[in-house]
């Protein structure tokens, strides 16, 4: 297999990540990209990015800069899977009863995360260019959105967070699961319960105050298994839906010779953020795939090594 990656700044306030996996003996390509969008010029050093990041959080003044808009999109040439997140401005907000002398502190005003699947079997299912709840203007007809995330600040409720997640429901459209809203401003004892999801409680960490909206009858079905066994990082998580769709996403870290790193217990998602000299692998699969998979390999190598900004291309490749 040969990996070929690139590193291009198409404007001052972004990058954008170029990857491509050739296999010769199946006569086979496996591609994608990785954008990130920010209000205002990042630094050319690509590696002190996440520093601006992680200002949009719980910032005790206003950031200077954030991001904007994130994008991850993979594809075989022939069926693909996008995951984009549109973040609104840092706002200031009390957080005092979250933790103590937390106080006021700066937090993304929304975060609206997307789900989108294309492809012929896609285009064949119900729901197809379906733009009911997606929040989106436009759909073309072989893309359907398979979930969609929304948490936003004081707009939908007043001085409120409010959590709303839509899935895929019997019909192939999206239906709002769950809607949540909380209020930083108050301690557990103060939040009468309510039915969460694992997302909830572990973004927050803390109390909700209202949950007026669940849906079992739409609740898709998750579960992890690790191919390779205990001590090996491959993770593989399966999500099946109301109408019977699957989506899957298993995560591998290889070294360029294609041996899993080995690691004390089973791998989990935060596994694949550790640093070192191998490769992220990401095998993606659907029922709506028609028997495909996309397969790409992507070497972080290229991010530690490309230090100015550029409008061409800063190639790195593996054979």
């Amino acid at each position: 297999m040969r990996l070929e990656e690139y590193l291009l700044r198409p404007t001052d306030k972004e990058f954008k990540l170029l990857f491509l996996s050739r296999r010769a003996e199946e006569d086979r390509l496996d591609w994608g990209h990785l954008i990130e969008r920010f209000n205002s010029k990042i630094p050319d050093d690509i590696n002190e990015v996440g520093k601006v990041i992680d200002g949009m959080y719980f910032s005790a003044t206003a950031p200077a800069n954030w991001m904007k808009y994130f994008e991850v999109y993979l594809t075989n040439t022939v069926d693909s899977i996008k995951e984009t997140i549109d973040f609104g401005a840092p706002v200031a907000i009390d957080f005092s009863g979250l933790a103590a002398g937390a106080g006021t502190r700066y937090y993304p005003g929304s975060i609206d995360w997307r789900q989108i699947l294309s492809g012929p079997g896609v285009a064949a299912a119900a729901g197809a260019g379906s733009l009911l709840n997606t929040g989106l203007v436009s759909l073309d007809s072989d893309e359907r959105v398979q979930f969609r995330q929304l948490q936003d600040w004081h707009s939908t409720t007043a001085n409120r967070f409010t959590f709303t997640q839509w899935v895929v429901n019997g019909a192939g459209n999206l239906g709002v699961l769950e809607k949540t809203t909380l209020d930083p401003r108050l301690g557990s004892a103060d939040a009468p319960d309510g039915t969460n999801i694992t997302d909830n409680a572990g973004l927050w960490g803390g109390p909700f105050n209202t949950d007026p909206d669940y849906s079992a009858t739409i609740n898709p079905v998750t579960t992890d298994i690790y191919p390779s066994g205990p001590g090996a990082a491959d993770f593989l998580r399966r999500t099946t839906y109301e109408d019977g769709s699957m989506v899957s996403s298993r995560k591998l870290l290889v070294s360029n010779e294609g041996d899993i790193l080995r690691i004390p217990g089973p791998a989990s998602e935060s596994t694949f953020l550790k640093e070192g000299s191998f490769n992220l692998e990401m095998v993606i699969d659907s029922s709506l795939f028609q028997g495909r998979n996309i397969d790409v390999l992507f070497a972080p190598e290229i991010l530690t090594q490309k230090k100015d900004a550029t409008t061409t291309a800063d190639s790195f490749a593996i054979d």
